[in-house]
């Protein structure tokens, strides 16, 4: 009941402070910027492509294999297809620098989901830096939602 009082409240104020003008001019930039992300490489990047490079940058961000299946789709347009060997040889080398001790607990701790992209050699201590991490980010929840319930 207390939620719906306070919901109510606010959607008055926000009549008042901001009118719906504003709201549809935010929404529509917001979907804007929203759909200019969709694509992963634009027009140069696809014709000057260091494939190797691409495939590195994506293997130390942690990308699933799948991405370069969306470079594929972005530079289609542009009549230019990935190098998948270059790519591969590039996110595997990536791979070692993500799928470290460290890198797993601090994607634990930020109670990020697990993505099982790490090779057999490299898993058993990004798993295990994870489930320390993942420990500790349960913890902090579980005391951040103590506290909310004796605010509430």
């Amino acid at each position: 009941m207390m939620n719906l009082i306070v919901y109510t409240h606010l959607k008055t104020a926000m009549k008042h402070f901001y009118p719906r003008p504003f709201f549809s001019t935010l929404f529509f930039v917001l979907i804007s910027f929203a759909l200019m992300g969709c694509a992963t490489m634009k027009k140069e990047e696809c014709l000057t492509a260091n494939w190797y490079e691409i495939g590195y940058e994506d293997g130390i961000k942690g990308y699933e294999p799948g991405r370069i299946s969306d470079h594929r789709k972005a530079c289609a347009e542009y009549g230019v297809g990935p190098d998948f060997t270059l790519y591969q040889q590039g996110r595997k080398n990536g791979l070692v620098e993500f799928c470290t001790p460290n890198k797993g607990f601090v994607l634990g701790r930020k109670g990020r989901a697990f993505k099982d992209i790490c090779p057999e050699a490299l898993k058993p201590g990004f798993i295990q830096g994870y489930r320390q991490g993942r420990q500790i980010h349960e913890f902090e929840q579980s005391i951040h939602h103590q506290k909310k319930s004796w605010i509430a």
